[in-house]
């Protein structure tokens, strides 16, 4: 092979390295026993690769087919220290995520897949977690880089079957303006469009439960003045969001001041809109066309 058509890698060049990994125009130099130790499918095709008939040098050389940037990425983890250390979701761990999934390495895979389960999470009560905690989520300030850590997630959930992160990632692409959502050339029609129809059914199921409150003329009771009509219609403008999405989820900054309730509303803020919102949660995959959470849950262990 002409080495000058070729760049090593610097971060993952290993001087004392026994076998060269080519990927597009990279090179990388690292060791057959870590690969092997750390994926199947590395140890199958060094294993019956037999004597490679390329070099780099002296040292044998593998034509890999993934981009540079994927190996990269999947050799970063395995090689260099403390990579995914404090490591916060970004399209970086989707694709990692996605390469461990084809090289059959369970290590690499959990801790990508566990990394992004944070910022796409199947219970309620870490999706509230999430966002009352900025500091937590990683989902980026510009509209731009929410995209691609969405779009990232999505596709490679799809391309290694770790479908319990679909649902929060369709419901937080949901709450966006239609036109974004179609605007995104990247995403598969097919989810756009799984996305929109999910949209529709949330913002019907919100308005019935848990909203149904704020959406029910009749509801209320002798007690129904004195500020109680005044503090749900401020909720209702809350979550009438300019997107024309009802989140089923939402929170309410600031929170609902109970002391302007009607004893029967302050019961339903109590008791029925939590169970609801649980209730609602149970439902989301399959407002998206998914299994149920259970399922979810059990497939991706």
């Amino acid at each position: 092979m002409n080495n000058e058509d070729f760049q090593r890698c610097s971060d993952l060049w290993f001087d004392d390295g026994n076998i060269v990994l080519q990927a597009e125009q990279t090179l990388f130099q690292v060791y057959k026993g870590v690969l092997r130790r750390e994926s199947p499918v590395f140890a199958d095709m060094l294993s019956l690769s037999g004597q490679p008939e390329e070099h780099y040098g002296k040292v044998p050389l593998v034509r890999m087919h993934d981009t540079a940037e994927e190996i990269k990425l999947f050799l970063s983890v395995i090689f260099i220290h403390q990579f995914m250390d404090s490591r916060r979701a970004n399209p970086e761990l989707a694709t990692i995520m996605a390469v461990s999934a084809k090289y059959q390495a369970p290590e690499v895979h959990r801790r990508a897949q566990a990394l992004l389960t944070l910022e796409f999470p199947s219970t309620l009560k870490d999706y509230d977690a999430l966002r009352t905690s900025p500091a937590r989520s990683s989902v980026c300030q510009t509209e731009s880089d929410f995209w691609a850590l969405t779009i990232a997630v999505i596709k490679a959930a799809r391309r290694t079957k770790e479908n319990v992160l679909l649902p929060a990632a369709f419901l937080r692409a949901a709450s966006h303006e239609v036109t974004s959502i179609l605007a995104q050339d990247a995403l598969d029609l097919e989810d756009r469009i799984v996305i929109l129809a999910g949209r529709d059914k949330l913002s019907q199921m919100a308005r019935k439960e848990p909203w149904a409150v704020v959406f029910s003329h009749g509801f209320g009771c002798g007690e129904w003045g004195n500020g109680c009509r005044g503090e749900w219609g401020r909720v209702r403008d809350a979550i009438e969001v300019s997107t024309n999405f009802i989140d089923p989820f939402c929170t309410v900054s600031p929170p609902v001041d109970r002391g302007k309730l009607c004893s029967q509303s302050r019961a339903y803020l109590l008791n029925t809109h939590p169970k609801a919102r649980e209730d609602a949660w149970e439902r989301l995959p399959i407002m998206f066309g998914l299994s149920p959470w259970a399922e979810l849950v059990k497939e991706s262990a």
